[in-house]
């Protein structure tokens, strides 16, 4: 490897394009590609004196061992699975519950906005929260003890006499104080579990083993939930939810994180700097845009499901069921697809497919029939979140992908934050739920069309992660 140093006393080490997976958390070293190369710093065009202490160097990771990284992946891999019974309960029949305790459209949007807001306020700090608390197992396990707790909450509320959804919506807002910070610093920290050029094998295997877990949680837990009357049902999965779930963040406190040598890393983005990047900005655009397609259908698919089809628990399992066991299946295949076409393409062609999905929700006359749109979102979510996540680092600024990642998130909260309670509104004022189903077609697909117009194809120099280390 060799190295160059300029003036400002760092350097960047740089490797091949960018890989495509789930996760990129901008460390693009596939296996295959060339080797690290070093390329000095680009940022700077004149000549100019920086005063030591205004020096930005960033994180420079000390790779992991080879036999800890494959025990990391392994780990990881696990705990995604046992992950698993608190994601489907979280996501999937929580809303379906408060929607048969009466829950009013809007308590339902909210639902899903309240958390977002706080989730939203915690990720724009999850720069600085990674600073300020730097130990692995303080920034990532408490919050995810926290944010799990709503397994607690749950079954608690159902013995209340009153007000019985109300509390449970007021508690995943509270604890989604702790799902913001998780969903920040666990694929921040993605780079440190393992070897640069496993880091796609690692995300790959993380979704292949959570879309098995969910394939077994899902419809397991429906049974569940048909088989019990309230609130026992909901007191007996959420112990399972509460008992995996432990073992899970047991599994991740065993993970060995990767060493890492910082002076003066700064890892914030702030908004004139992000104006800078044109590139930047029309990612965010498109981003706010499928995000709001993808949230404002949420509350939607369970209305017309639930109130429209009169699905069940167990139908609602089936449904996701097969969702899973789809999307498990395209895991094996989506990095190669995205190799072939690029993230651009790929982004493009999974939103159109995403539309399609409602459009057949909202045209459904029985519940086999939704059973078709699960199978086209299983084929299209996988493909949308690994494209996603690739478009995010071709078009971070360089040096500033945690940043960059930072106001992904907080555009991504926005749009969970307005669109389902702008959609759950105009439900109330007499909208049918297919109708607004179409319409959040319409969106996606119109986000599709722009990313494949306006966003650019794949990575250049400029984009790369920059690792620095203090010269």
């Amino acid at each position: 490897m060799r190295r160059e140093q300029k003036q400002h006393g760092a350097v960047r080490l740089v490797g091949g394009e960018p890989f495509q997976a789930l996760v990129d958390m901008r460390f693009p070293i596939v296996a295959g590609r060339k080797p690290l190369l070093v390329e000095p710093d680009l940022v700077a065009t004149r000549p100019q004196v920086v005063p030591e202490p205004a020096r930005e160097r960033s994180v420079f990771v000390m790779p992991v061992a080879e036999k800890h990284a494959l025990r990391n992946e392994r780990l990881l891999g696990l705990e995604i699975f046992f992950a698993a019974p608190f994601i489907v309960i979280v996501t999937q029949y929580a809303p379906v519950l408060i929607t048969r305790l009466g829950a009013t459209p809007l308590l339902i949007g909210a639902f899903t906005s309240g958390p977002a807001l706080m989730t939203a306020a915690m990720a724009a700090i999850g720069p600085r929260y990674i600073e300020w608390v730097p130990s692995f197992r303080w920034s990532v396990g408490v919050p995810a003890v926290l944010w799990r707790m709503l397994l607690v909450v749950i079954p608690m509320a159902l013995f209340l006499p009153t007000g019985q959804p109300e509390t449970i919506v007021l508690g995943a807002m509270v604890l989604s104080l702790g799902a913001g910070l998780t969903n920040f610093t666990v694929p921040a920290y993605f780079p440190r579990f393992t070897l640069p050029e496993r880091l796609g094998r690692m995300v790959s295997q993380r979704w292949t083993l959570l879309g098995i877990g969910m394939t077994i949680s899902t419809p397991l837990l429906g049974f569940l939930l048909d088989k019990l009357t309230l609130p026992y049902n909901y007191v007996l999965i959420c112990g399972i939810g509460i008992v995996t779930t432990a073992v899970g963040i047991t599994l991740l406190m065993l993970v060995r994180v990767a060493a890492t040598q910082k002076e003066n890393a700064r890892k914030t983005l702030s908004f004139a700097e992000l104006r800078q990047h044109p590139a930047s900005v029309r990612y965010l655009c498109v981003a706010l845009l499928m995000q709001f397609s993808l949230n404002a259908a949420g509350p939607l698919i369970t209305l017309r499901m639930v109130r429209g089809l009169g699905a069940s628990d167990g139908d609602f399992g089936w449904y996701y069921a097969i969702f899973w066991i789809v999307l498990a299946f395209m895991g094996f295949v989506t990095a190669r697809i995205t190799e072939r076409w690029g993230n651009r393409l790929t982004f493009g062609a999974a939103a159109l497919a995403l539309a399609a999905q409602l459009i057949v929700l909202a045209l459904a006359t029985n519940l086999q029939v939704t059973w078709i749109a699960a199978t086209i979102s299983g084929f299209a979510s996988v493909l949308f979140q690994v494209s996603a996540y690739g478009l995010l680092v071709d078009h971070a600024p360089a040096g500033r992908y945690e940043g960059f990642t930072g106001w992904n998130t907080v555009v991504a909260n926005i749009a969970i934050l307005v669109a389902p309670m702008v959609m759950t509104s105009l439900v109330s004022l007499g909208m049918d739920s297919a109708t607004g189903l179409i319409i959040c077609g319409a969106l996606r697909a119109m986000s599709g069309i722009a990313a494949i117009a306006f966003l650019r194809p794949q990575s250049v120099a400029s984009t790369r992660p920059q690792q620095t280390q203090a010269g």
